[in-house]
């Protein structure tokens, strides 16, 4: 989710939202990872699956995500 250009968003020096919302169907569940996280960089954000981006991990939060664990 974008904020306002003033807006500095978690893990980003910009308001450009870096965390990665992903929905597995599968299994349910939604969950989120953060740049440096183990499967960050091979993680690709489908929106049409539900996937997201997010400025901060509280937005992510309240959407339901939880924080992705290896």
């Amino acid at each position: 989710e974008r904020r306002g250009p003033n807006v500095k968003c978690d893990y980003s020096d910009s308001s450009a939202p870096v965390i990665k919302g992903k929905v597995d169907p599968k299994k349910d569940d939604k969950y989120y990872l953060i740049p440096g996280s183990t499967a960050y960089e091979r993680t690709f954000i489908v929106e049409s699956a539900g996937d997201r981006w997010f400025c901060t991990e509280l937005d992510a939060r309240t959407k339901g995500f939880k924080q992705f664990r290896q």
